[in-house]
């Protein structure tokens, strides 16, 4: 060892494994002590105020009651609409524009885009679309963002393209059946959702005679082939004959690829011509949105945890008064 290394060593003073485990020890035994203690007061103060954190209580659940009773019942239900068209945002952002007329009540132009009864109308709450967030990018839907704060820029959890949930909240149950239909009705009817999914009715018209096309040369071409001279046997006269067994794979194939591609152009004709499809319908719920829990948590906590805060202010008053007093 060098002079150098010997200098280093001797200013690195020596660890003390022993010393050190025995004042982590206290220091935790000091941490828990101070912990026990605060749980002690704590028991102790609520204990004697036992009788004041119970009225607290008792207050909540009575106002939990009274803001039950003053207020209108409503009721939500959701949908999920199956876009056909390529603009999703676009049909979103139609769905959301009730939104706005419902926080600004304005029914003049509910009525208008829902083309529904003023009576109806009257009674929705709110109208609201969220987009539906695929986990993993794998085309099955997870989760609705009713927050609205997924990550745009997430490129493994993202929003699907092809599906999105509509919120209805009403004072009426049996209306929602009607809202529904009138949010539909709003979506098909307008003239730019019209066009886009006329082109895309005639983009599947193109691609369905073109497919019929090729299906026929396939099929000539297999006649040809297959029962015109199937083993490639020359004319009379030859001296020698060739015999080579044709791979009848290749058409097969082909033929069952069209007609597999076919099937799904005609089934989007057929079952899949409107710009949107109801994809999973609504459900009729059977208690209302404002509940009497939904008040009785909200009120409670509300109410017990005040009171606490109260109790513990009015405790410490002193200590407040002489930390205020000395800091002018």
């Amino acid at each position: 060892m060098n002079k150098t290394e010997k200098e280093y060593n001797e200013r690195i003073p020596e660890v003390n494994l022993i010393e050190l485990t025995r004042r982590l020890f206290k220091r935790l035994e000091t941490l828990f002590r101070r912990l026990g203690k605060v749980l002690l007061i704590s028991f102790v103060f609520v204990t004697r105020r036992f009788f004041w954190l119970l009225g607290f209580f008792v207050l909540g659940v009575l106002v939990a009651f009274v803001h039950h009773r003053i207020s209108e019942k409503y009721y939500a239900t959701e949908f999920t609409i199956q876009n056909n068209i390529d603009d999703i945002s676009y049909l979103i952002a139609q769905v959301n524009d009730l939104h706005r007329y419902c926080e600004e009540n304005n029914n003049v132009r509910l009525m208008e885009r829902l083309n529904l009864e003023e009576d109806v109308v009257k009674k929705i709450r709110d109208i609201e679309a969220f987009w539906i967030v695929d986990l993993n990018n794998d085309e099955i839907p997870d989760f609705v963002d009713y927050l609205n704060d997924h990550n745009l820029y997430d490129t493994v959890n993202v929003r699907m393209t092809d599906n999105f949930c509509v919120v209805i909240e009403s004072y009426d149950p049996e209306d929602f059946s009607q809202i529904r239909d009138g949010i539909l009705h709003m979506i098909a009817s307008n003239k730019l959702v019209i066009s886009e999914n006329e082109m895309r009715l005639n983009a599947i018209r193109e691609n369905l005679d073109v497919i019929a096309i090729q299906i026929r040369k396939l099929d000539s071409l297999e006649n040809v082939k297959y029962f015109q001279n199937p083993y490639n046997i020359p004319p009379e006269g030859s001296q020698i004959v060739f015999l080579q067994e044709q791979h009848t794979q290749l058409f097969y194939g082909s033929v069952f690829a069209l007609y597999t591609q076919k099937q799904e152009n005609e089934e989007l004709l057929d079952i899949y011509s409107e710009p949107v499809t109801l994809k999973h319908d609504i459900t009729f719920p059977i208690t209302e949105e404002n509940s009497i829990s939904f008040f009785l948590i909200r009120w409670v906590l509300i109410i017990t945890i005040s009171g606490l805060i109260v109790l513990i202010l009015r405790h410490n008053r002193r200590s407040l008064r002489e930390i205020y007093n000395s800091n002018p």
